[in-house]
């Protein structure tokens, strides 16, 4: 007696090993996440999910943008509530962590595109990418503020997250190509910060060289060292100081 194994569609078979592929995110990590654990799991050749998917990093990249999917599906109902004053925005903080934490893809994002800073993310439950659009959005003309309304904007998540008992780390150490494709973001859209949001931990947990970093003296740099120094610059222009009274006349 022979079995026949039902022949699936391209787009079934797409959805069938990003299915086993969560699964072997959620049971054994990240780095589970190959073209050739995901086919022995589907019962499928290495050779068909090559054809689907092209490289690791492609399935990877899938995987993490479905998992987004669902977190936006998950929470678009609470995000609705709160802009109508009937929810409490610190449950959309909640559940944000909850459904990445709970389907890898906070694991899965870190262990894809970060490098040089995996002592702030690793046990992180939310990524955050921050993005300048570099379009106005009502006329799609160049916008030449974007990454300073960018910055503006991140500033103000990290005070909001330390005013809810958060912590919040932005970092500039990661493979702004592969961020790009995980999180399939558009052209006009520059890659900024990284910012992992998470509870504080103990200090004790951290490596030696992340403790060293953190505990070190800060030391602010001296107001004359922030002026224009490039060539032909004038900063008596824009400085006025207490022998400079009488010139600004």
């Amino acid at each position: 007696m022979s079995i026949t194994r039902k022949r699936l569609t391209p787009d079934e078979s797409r959805a069938s090993a990003l299915e086993a592929a969560r699964a072997l995110l959620i049971e054994n990590g990240p780095q589970a996440v190959t073209l050739k654990a995901v086919a022995a799991r589907m019962g499928r050749t290495h050779a068909n999910l090559l054809h689907h998917f092209g490289s690791a990093a492609e399935l990877q990249g899938a995987l993490a943008g479905n998992i987004a999917e669902q977190v936006c599906e998950t929470i678009a109902g609470v995000v609705l509530k709160a802009r109508q004053g009937e929810a409490d925005p610190r449950t959309i903080v909640e559940m944000t962590f909850d459904a990445f934490d709970q389907q890898g893809a906070g694991g899965l994002c870190t262990w894809m595109i970060m490098s040089g800073n995996q002592d702030w993310v690793k046990d992180a439950p939310l990524l955050v990418l921050a993005c300048a659009d570099t379009l106005f959005n009502h006329n799609g003309q160049p916008n030449r503020f974007a990454q300073y309304d960018t910055g503006a904007a991140v500033e103000n998540l990290c005070l909001q997250a330390e005013a809810m008992g958060l912590m919040a780390h932005q970092m500039g150490g990661y493979d702004a190509d592969k961020a790009r494709a995980a999180f399939g973001v558009p052209a006009q859209y520059t890659l900024m910060a990284m910012i992992s949001v998470g509870y504080p931990t103990d200090p004790a947990s951290f490596s030696a060289e992340a403790k060293e970093r953190e505990t070190a003296p800060r030391k602010r740099r001296e107001l004359g060292e922030l002026g224009l120094d490039w060539p032909g610059a004038q900063p008596e222009r824009g400085f006025v100081g207490a022998d400079d009274e009488q010139r600004a006349d």
